[in-house]
């Protein structure tokens, strides 16, 4: 039989091998780290899979096919595109991942990743720290923490230019979201504009 080894003895033996708290800036808050990236104009717009923010959906749609047919994304059961992850560790060794897609004014603003353990036995907030060390291994590991609403590990949130990468547990996995905060600002300000205009026709009609 197996040894049994708390879950907990585990992510901390990862967080140890990430070494997170030498290089994380716990001072800054997301949004003062929003705005002092986005100050200085630096764009990182290629992201998953070459995959580049401000895409068309054609360019996305035609892009996925070709990942397809190349063996990098497979369909599962569902017919959704599934990448697998690889793990350099004993402890989890594969994950799946299915993405969605969301796009402001025909570009390409948001991807979303949901990773799944390939074991049953494997915990996601496990699959999170693992996801963690192998994003901050290419983008560094200068991650912010937030409280997570469902784990008692916190989420981990990286910003680079106008690029946002968020590692979160979520009800159905681990959740990878990359946007580009600049097309999400304008969106958001669109949609207050919308709001306004549209209260502002609902007094009219009183």
């Amino acid at each position: 039989m197996k040894p049994f080894i708390n879950t907990w003895v585990l992510i901390a033996i990862v967080l140890t091998g990430c070494d997170l708290t030498k290089t994380r800036n716990q001072d800054n808050t997301i949004d003062e780290r929003i705005k002092s990236e986005l100050a200085t104009g630096e764009r990182n717009d290629t992201i998953f899979l070459d995959i580049v923010l401000g895409e068309t959906e054609t360019q996305v749609a035609s892009k996925l096919k070709a990942l397809q047919r190349s063996g990098k994304l497979q369909l599962d059961a569902s017919r959704q595109y599934e990448y697998l992850f690889n793990f350099d560790s004993p402890i989890l060794e594969t994950a799946t991942a299915n993405m969605s897609t969301d796009f402001f004014e025909n570009g390409l603003y948001k991807l979303t990743l949901v990773v799944k353990p390939a074991g049953l036995s494997t915990s996601e907030d496990l699959l999170k720290v693992q996801l963690v060390k192998l994003y901050g291994s290419k983008y560094g590991y200068r991650f912010l923490e937030e409280n997570s609403i469902i784990s008692e590990y916190n989420d981990y949130v990286l910003i680079k230019g106008n690029l946002m990468i968020e590692i979160l547990t979520a009800i159905d996995g681990v959740r990878v979201i990359y946007t580009d905060l600049i097309a999400e600002q304008a969106k958001k300000e669109q949609e207050k504009f919308e709001t306004k205009e549209e209260e502002r026709s609902t007094i009219e009609d009183l």
